[in-house]
Formats: C-alpha cells, sequence, structure tokens
C-alpha cells in the first residue's frame, strides 16, 4: 500500500480561516448599495468598474494600497444595520465557502469611525448579525475584538469596554500596540479573562492622520507578534 492509497479525500478535511476581518469583507452589492443608502462617494458606480477599487486583483506596491481599499470599504457603514448586515452576510459567505470554522476579528472603532457610531451599538449590531448567521449557515463562527492602541490608550478602553459589554460573544482580543507592549497593559488585558494576542509596531512608515493611518503604521512590515494565554478563558 502506498502513501497516495492512505491518504484522506481533501474533500474531507475540515475547511477553516482563522484571521478574517469582518470589517473588510464586504461584497460589492453591498458597498455599493450602503453607498447610495447614506450618502457615500464611491469612485464608481458600475460593480465591475467598481471592484477594483475594493479589491486588491493583482499585487499592490505596499500595504498603504491595500489598507486604502479597505478604508473606503469601510466608509459605508453608516448606521448600526449595516454593520449587522455585513456581519451576517459574513456567515453566510463563509458557508457558501464551504468552511467549517471562522474566526471573524472586528474593530469596533474602525467600523464606527467614518460616521461616528456610538462603539457599544456597533459591537451589539455585530453580535446579533453573527448570532443570526449561526442560526441560518452550517459553519462555526467566534469572533475576535480588536483594540488599537494606535488610536490612544483612551480609545482602546473604549473598544474593550465597548466589547466586555458583549463579552460572552468575543472570544478573544487583539491588541495592536504602537510599540512592544508593557507588562502592565497586557496584565491589564489578560485580567479580564479573555484569550488576547497583541501586535506591536517598531516603525511608522505613514504620517496619516485617519484611523486607516495608525492601523497602517501598525500593520509595517517590521511588525513584531507575540501572544498571551491567560489562565481563565469564557
Amino acid at each position: 500500500m502506498t502513501i497516495a492509497d492512505d491518504a484522506v479525500p481533501s474533500s474531507a478535511i475540515p475547511r477553516i480561516d482563522l484571521h478574517r476581518h469582518l470589517d473588510g469583507n464586504l461584497r460589492l452589492e453591498t458597498c455599493l448599495e450602503l453607498a447610495h443608502k447614506h450618502g457615500v462617494s464611491l469612485p464608481k458606480e458600475d460593480l465591475a468598474a467598481l471592484k477594483p477599487h475594493l479589491q486588491m486583483l493583482e499585487p499592490g506596491p505596499d500595504l498603504p494600497a491595500f489598507l486604502e481599499k479597505v478604508e473606503r470599504m469601510a466608509s459605508v457603514l453608516g448606521d448600526v444595520d449595516a454593520c449587522r448586515r455585513v456581519a451576517y452576510e459574513n456567515v453566510q459567505d463563509a458557508a457558501r465557502e464551504r468552511l467549517h470554522y471562522v474566526e471573524l476579528r472586528f474593530s469596533p472603532a474602525f467600523m464606527a469611525s467614518a460616521h461616528g457610531l456610538p462603539l457599544e451599538t456597533v459591537v451589539e449590531a455585530v453580535v446579533d448579525g453573527v448570532v443570526a448567521g449561526r442560526e441560518d449557515f452550517p459553519v462555526q463562527v467566534q469572533l475576535i475584538g480588536i483594540l488599537s492602541r494606535t488610536f490612544g490608550p483612551d480609545s482602546a478602553k473604549k473598544e474593550l469596554e465597548s466589547l466586555l459589554s458583549h463579552k460572552k460573544a468575543i472570544a478573544a482580543l487583539d491588541l495592536i500596540f504602537p510599540a512592544s507592549p508593557s507588562r502592565s497593559s497586557s496584565e491589564t488585558f489578560s485580567m479580564r479573562g479573555k484569550l488576547c494576542s497583541w501586535r506591536a509596531a517598531r516603525a511608522a512608515t505613514t504620517s496619516a492622520h485617519s484611523p486607516m493611518g495608525s492601523i497602517r503604521r501598525a500593520s509595517s512590515p517590521t511588525s513584531s507578534w507575540s501572544c498571551s494565554r491567560p489562565s481563565r478563558s469564557l
């Protein structure tokens, strides 16, 4: 018997996605509809012509070029119904891709930034959309909340509190730091009883003042990674 004879068919292997950004994974049709609803100007009105402005169809020159598309995509999130719809469609799309398990991460501050939405209502809408999607589609979904210290510690604290208001629905926290996280910072978040990971950037490559400008700096190629697993997780 050869190794090939014992091989497990690829169709029998569970398919998973462990790093999918909910707030950067919008359907083109949804973007266009929400843009019309909320008075957001997009570069094109035709779906085919709009696609290269929202999606990477070929390798780009750098990470900021990609993040610019993500920022444009998220600009259509004009109310909590839009956030709920996008969350639900993320689960539906994962099921259509025949994923068995997916981890969807999102930043309440980023989703709220374009239209000044309250962070708590954004988190509630995302949770509602994902819960509804779980009920309708055969895919396991976990939510990960992103906290970006690049917006400043006050903003990160507000994000944390908004996520903790639905802590039973949030499986983990993803902390983005502008520099290597201090012990006190990591301990503060770990004591909340969540599985935590953090990303720390050592170089700022852009001077943009928008929320995505902060994320660009935190996502530079010189970023370092580490993770912390608290003793108790929900």
